[in-house]
């Protein structure tokens, strides 16, 4: 069994219900989409949320009367607001006799909205509210149901149990109700009629006799539709239903694995689509079930369903038994992966992993899960197969253990059938399997008549006291609590081992003594240890498994999961923390804000939501790793991972990696980038992060009108929409910020003598001239916005969700040439602390990086001005091949020269100049510039 664990910044905690990261912000927490997760595996526009407790007294049903909540709502165009369970009152006390937190399910909300933002920003920016506990999208839950197998032995489910053997013990009792949260039943099927738990206490008569606020519940409950006929909408319903329990000894049809137990119906469907599926977990804790069974699921997980599972466990004293699911994966699928739930996966007649049985580390225990026979619609019975069918059967047995066993909990009654299963990891099928199954294949007769042992280790925290990136030659810290849930243990020891010879094992065991049934210890105080060997693998997936033993031959394990060596590093040395990565990412090694810290400013303010490195040269061959149009563009491949260069030499955290573009195939532009990063910890620098690229042409072509750019989404303060941008030209500055009072600001610089360009977007368009990527962001698109020009951004009311592109270029490339482009990631409490430090960064730039000029920028070049059109200042860029006279002039259209910029002996290099416009009026004009025997002419526009 997973037991809850908790939360906290920089160190990892190896539990299900970790949704949220650090951030720092007001709510201390950044809500991550799960990379596996899709927009199909969510209800669209539909949030849960919940309210902190101190802000109760702002709840009511359909409202929360909280200024700053509601401003957010309002942000979101939310169309309704209301509470998910309207009838539950606040928890008389905090905690039940075991010391177990109560929840409080008065307290949550589904909101829905219409604004076009993304469903990750809505909920990051309701996060930001000081009264939001959490807040998540709503999961649609799906069936999981493969029909029309072949039959092959009608009873072979109830055979390999040793339900006949455990019969003869025990047959459990009608007081016992497993609850079916479902798609319905077939209530006047004959193997299921006499089955149900009937509700006398409240007959059909149109009054709520019982006054539970439902009326005439007397065979369960409809949640999906809201009435009192829980008749199947989907036969699965009725097939789960049969599993837990079809009537015995009736000479008719199958029998279930309760057999005396009763089975309370609780429809979660409307139509075809699960739409209150945790709802009907509460609904069947409150209505007596002390099994409830999940035979539907979802890869999104939630603290929303950890809630729901902590209230049917700790409140209401109940086991919620789920499926796993039929993925064929070890990927966590919920509620089965949530803490405290039984979770089952499926076997066939000979305790092979079914085909399609989801497997893992999560994993409790194994059933039938093929060919299964139950109950159908319409007084039929039928073979089906899926772990929908494994789940039902589990939840019948542990309703017999309940019985047999009225003192354990519902926890100790799940640890007494995992402790008591049959070992199937010797059936060869399996081998590749082991431990990945459960403990094994329940057993009805050894958890009835066997006297067990079970020990976990929960609420596991691991750290390598550094940036818990978990990298090569890191040493990692390993510790726990420690829960004996059945018999007393003697001298009992714990070992550590792991799958990969990647890792070492320095203290691999821990001697924990004698426990009494329910003890509790930790092992803080000796945790285990273990190093990560150089020659791991990036983004390495190993496999802990922890081996309990005992001076009375006790024997059992227990595994857990974790990615070593993931291919990015977090940058933490001043005031701006990020992390760095192999494939140009900034921020965040994965989309959907998953793997890194973001961009913190001073351990306090998360700002980014995405960042990224581009390069293009037209409008189909634009390269990076980042979201695109309808899927995410994943054209660079690291080549040489990002790694640290110790002992350092410019910066106090100096990093190093390379990537090509290879991944973007036919439109690739074939070139290799070198990424050096630089961070320093004196005062002056603790505002900003250097990055800088070297782009080498690896073509045979030239690589003309090449950009070279930095994309950030910066989502900065409470309210994401409530975002500004705007430019200093002079500085090569892009900047936004939070418009409340005391936001902090945020923004990238371009360094040295490189040109500058700056497209600042309202990333919804509803400006009409700003690109609108809320649908995606093409190729066509990235490219128009490192080419073009577009400042300020969010100059309506308070502002908008706003992004920026800060880019470089054009720059012509020759087959083997690089250019060199350098940027400062900067963020600041306001403009005047950014303005320092973009200044501070230039200077290092300048003078201590030792930057060497761009091999293809020794030709002659003349740059287009920025901006152009101008109002009031524009820059001038050129690069000169060798020492030479210069003239640099404008004209007018009449070909008079009526300025001069300079006209003095400039070095080899580049060079950069500031046109005042007030000695100019409104019109066009061409500048030149002339050095030796080279003469370039460009086009530049005052406006007013």
């Amino acid at each position: 069994m997973k037991k809850t664990c908790l939360a906290a910044s920089l160190i990892v905690f190896l539990s299900v219900n970790s949704f949220y990261s650090f951030s720092g912000n007001n709510s201390g927490r950044v809500f991550h989409m799960p990379s596996h997760v899709t927009p199909a595996d969510y209800f669209p526009g539909k949030i849960i949320f919940k309210i902190k407790p101190g802000y109760r007294i702002a709840c009511s049903r359909s409202s929360v009367a909280i200024t700053s909540l509601n401003l957010k709502m309002a942000s979101l165009q939310t169309e309704y607001t209301e509470k998910k369970f309207p009838l539950h009152q606040r928890p008389a006390q905090e905690t039940n006799s075991r010391g177990q937190q109560l929840v409080d399910l008065s307290l949550i909300y589904e909101l829905k909205y219409n604004a076009s933002i993304p469903m990750e920003k809505a909920i990051n920016i309701l996060l930001q509210d000081e009264s939001i506990e959490y807040a998540e999208p709503d999961y649609r839950p799906e069936l999981f149901y493969t029909p029309n197998d072949t039959l092959l032995t009608p009873e072979y489910q109830l055979v390999n149990i040793h339900a006949y053997q455990g019969w003869d013990i025990s047959k459990g009792d009608s007081s016992i109700v497993v609850g079916i949260t479902d798609t319905g039943t077939d209530t006047d099927h004959p193997d299921l009629v006499n089955q149900v738990k009937y509700n006398y206490a409240d007959p059909v008569n149109g009054i709520d006799d019982d006054g539970d606020g439902y009326t005439d519940n007397f065979s369960g409950w409809d949640l999906g539709d809201n009435d009192n006929d829980p008749t199947i909408s989907i036969v699965h319903g009725s097939f789960v239903s049969g599993c837990s329990a079809a009537e015995p000894d009736n000479i008719a049809g199958t029998a279930g694995s309760g057999f005396f137990c009763r089975y309370l119906p609780v429809k979660i469907s409307s139509g075809l689509v699960l739409t209150k599926a945790y709802e009907g977990i509460v609904y069947a804790a409150d209505h007596g079930c002390q099994i409830i069974n999940c035979s539907w699921g979802s890869v999104g997980g939630g603290q929303f369903g950890q809630d729901i599972i902590d209230y049917a466990t700790n409140n209401q004293n109940r086991l919620v038994v789920a499926a796993a699911g039929n993925n064929n994966n070890n990927a966590p699928f919920f509620p089965a992966s949530y803490n405290n739930v039984f979770s089952v996966t499926g076997t066939t007649i000979s305790d092979a992993k079914w085909a399609n049985s989801s497997f893992g580390s999560n994993i409790d225990v194994s059933a039938p899960g093929e060919s299964v026979y139950s109950t159908i619609f319409d007084n039929g019975w039928s073979p089906s197969s899926g772990t929908s069918f494994s789940s039902p059967i589990v939840a019948g047995l542990a309703g017999i253990v309940m019985w047999h066993f009225p003192s354990f909990t519902p926890l100790q009654v799940a640890e007494q059938l995992r402790a008591t299963s049959d070992d199937v990891d010797t059936v060869p099928a399996n081998a590749p399997y082991t431990h990945q199954l459960g403990k094994g294949r329940v057993n009805l007769f050894r958890a009835l008549t066997e006297n067990a042992k079970s020990v976990r280790m929960t609420d596991i925290a691991i750290t390598d006291n550094n940036d818990n990136a978990f990298a090569a030659n890191d040493t990692l810290s390993i510790t726990g609590l420690i829960t004996n849930w059945l018999d007393p243990v003697t001298n009992l020891d714990i070992t550590i081992t792991c799958n990969s010879p990647d890792v070492t094992v320095i203290n691999g065991t821990v001697s924990v003594g004698n426990m009494a049934t329910l003890a509790t210890t930790n092992n803080n105080s000796n945790p285990f240890t273990v190093s990560i060997n150089p020659s791991i693998p990036l983004n390495h997936p190993v496999i802990f498994t922890l081996t309990y033993t005992d001076a009375g031959g006790y024997n059992d394990f227990q595994c857990f999961d974790l990615v070593l060596n993931v291919d990015y590093i977090n940058v933490m040395v001043n005031n701006t923390w990020t992390s760095i990565t192999s494939k140009g990412r900034i921020g965040f090694n994965n989309p959907g804000q998953q793997q890194g810290i973001g961009f913190v400013l001073n351990e306090t303010n998360q700002v980014l939501y995405e960042g990224c490195f581009l390069a293009g040269i037209n409008q189909t061959q634009v390269s990076d790793h980042m979201f695109g149009d309808n899927i995410d563009d994943h054209d660079f491949v690291p080549q040489e991972y990002v790694h640290r260069i110790l002992p350092t030499v410019i910066s106090d955290f100096d990093l190093y990696s390379t990537f090509n573009d290879d991944s973007a195939y036919a439109n690739k532009l074939n070139v290799l980038t070198t990424q050096r990063t630089y961070a320093w910890s004196t005062p002056a620098d603790a505002n900003y992060i250097i990055v800088v690229y070297s782009i080498k042409n690896n073509g045979a072509s030239p690589l003309d009108s090449l950009y070279a750019a930095i994309y950030c989404d910066w989502d900065i303060g409470p309210n994401a929409l409530q975002n500004k941008g705007d430019v200093n030209l002079p500085l090569k500055l892009g900047y936004q910020w939070d418009t409340q009072a005391g936001g902090v600001y945020a923004g990238i610089k371009v360094l040295g003598f490189s040109p500058f360009n700056i497209y600042e977007f309202d990333n919804d368009g509803a400006s009409g001239s700003s690109i609108d990527i809320y649908g995606g962001f093409t190729k066509a698109e990235k490219y128009i916005s490192m080419s073009t020009p577009r400042s300020p951004a969010g100059t309506t009311g308070a502002g908008n969700d706003v992004s920026m592109m800060v880019s470089s270029g054009p720059y012509s490339l020759n087959a083997g040439d690089s250019v060199q482009v350098g940027f400062a990631l900067i963020a600041g409490d306001s403009l005047p602390v950014v303005i320092a430090a973009a200044n501070a960064a230039e200077t290092k730039f300048d003078t201590q990086l030792g930057i060497p000029q761009n091999s293809s920028a020794l030709n002659f070049s003349l740059d287009q001005n920025y901006p152009n059109p101008f109002s009031e200042n524009t820059l001038i860029h050129f690069t000169l091949p060798s020492s030479s006279n210069v003239d640099l002039g404008i004209y007018d259209v009449t070909g008079q020269k009526i300025l001069t910029v300079v006209n003095e002996k400039l070095s080899e290099g580049k060079h950069q100049y500031a046109v005042d416009s007030k000695k100019l009026n409104n019109g066009i004009y061409y500048f030149t510039l002339r050095a030796g025997d080279k003469t370039e002419t460009r086009k530049l526009v005052k406006v007013k």
